[in-house]
This record gives C-alpha cells, sequence and structure tokens, in this order.
C-alpha cells in the first residue's frame, strides 16, 4: 500500500501519527465483537490512544514502565497498545487462562505497576497493579503527553524455555524504533 511507506525512519509512535494526520479518514482498524463488524479511522485511532497516553501520564506512569495489558481481543486493544508507548511505557502480555500464580509472577517480574484492560478480566486474579480505565471521551486534564523516545523498550516478552519457570532477558525487549530500509 502506497499510504503505508514511511518518509524517514523513526518510532512506532512518529510514524502513527504521520500516517493518521495524513489519511484520517482511512480505516485503521477493524473489529468483530457481539454486535457485528466495527471500523476505527486513523483520526479515531490517534485520538483513543492520546486518551491512553494521557491517562497513563496522569495517573504516573514512569518513562521505560511497563503496563500489563491481558492478551485478550477487545475494540480498545490497539489504541491502548499505542497509549502505552506513546506515554513512554512498555507494554507485558499476560495470558487470562495462566494459574494465577503464574499471573502473579509475571506481574512481580516486570515490575508493573499498572494494568490496562477490559473490566472484566480484572477481577478474575488479584495483582498488585493499579488497572486504569481510560475514558473514551476527549482529556482535557492537559497533561503533556511525554515524546517518544526510539530507545525505551517497546514491550516484553516472557519464556520459559526447558524449565517451565518464565524468565525475561534484555535481548527479549524489542525496543520501538522502526527499521526501515532506505
Amino acid at each position: 500500500m502506497e499510504f503505508m511507506k514511511a518518509s524517514s525512519p523513526g518510532s512506532v509512535i512518529s510514524r502513527f501519527i504521520e500516517v493518521a494526520r495524513q489519511y484520517p479518514e482511512h480505516t485503521a482498524v477493524r473489529y468483530r465483537d457481539q454486535l457485528g463488524w466495527h471500523a476505527q479511522s486513523c483520526d479515531q485511532l490517534l485520538a483513543a490512544a492520546r486518551n491512553t497516553a494521557r491517562t497513563l501520564a496522569a495517573k504516573g506512569l514512569a518513562r521505560g514502565q511497563s503496563v500489563l495489558v491481558p492478551s485478550l481481543r477487545h475494540e480498545r486493544l490497539c489504541a491502548d497498545l499505542l497509549g502505552i508507548l506513546w506515554a513512554g511505557g512498555n507494554f507485558v502480555f499476560i495470558d487470562p487462562n495462566y494459574p494465577a500464580e503464574r499471573q502473579r509472577f509475571l506481574c512481580e517480574q516486570a515490575q508493573a505497576k499498572f494494568g490496562i484492560g477490559p473490566a472484566h478480566w480484572r477481577a478474575e486474579v488479584e495483582l498488585a497493579v493499579d488497572w486504569i480505565a481510560v475514558k473514551d471521551e476527549p482529556d482535557e486534564s492537559g497533561v503533556p503527553v511525554p515524546p517518544d523516545d526510539p530507545e525505551l523498550p517497546c514491550y516484553i516478552i516472557f519464556t520459559s524455555g526447558s524449565t517451565g519457570t518464565p524468565y525475561w532477558r534484555t535481548s527479549a525487549l524489542l525496543t520501538r524504533q522502526l527499521l526501515i530500509p532506505g
């Protein structure tokens, strides 16, 4: 697709903002729920991601800090992931089907202080995080969204290898820098 070609290398967030501003009415996300298919334009996704970023910034998310995200498909997932990155955090997917003890272990290992995701999942396992509720309305709080840093981690992947105990290494930290061939 022609409109997805990057004009210059940068971060995931800076590139998304560039594309969303250039093509605000293009479809960014299509998803299906129990009511049928829905679409979200680039402009709508940009606004929703900005709301997530401002909400996390207002709550005190530190740059490079992990945010737990349940690995469930839902209508705010893309906006939440982009918002976490935009606010300077990184995300750690946590599988709701994991045993409670494993979920707690991953939360502790990632040193996550915040979680973001569907309300129906939050109560299933008590994790030591502040669950963030993002409103789908314009955020007028005035909290500045910090500039994106392409060198910060994007997300953390946990693996258990042959040990059965989850762990992560620096090599499992994926940065948000886009590698775009010249």
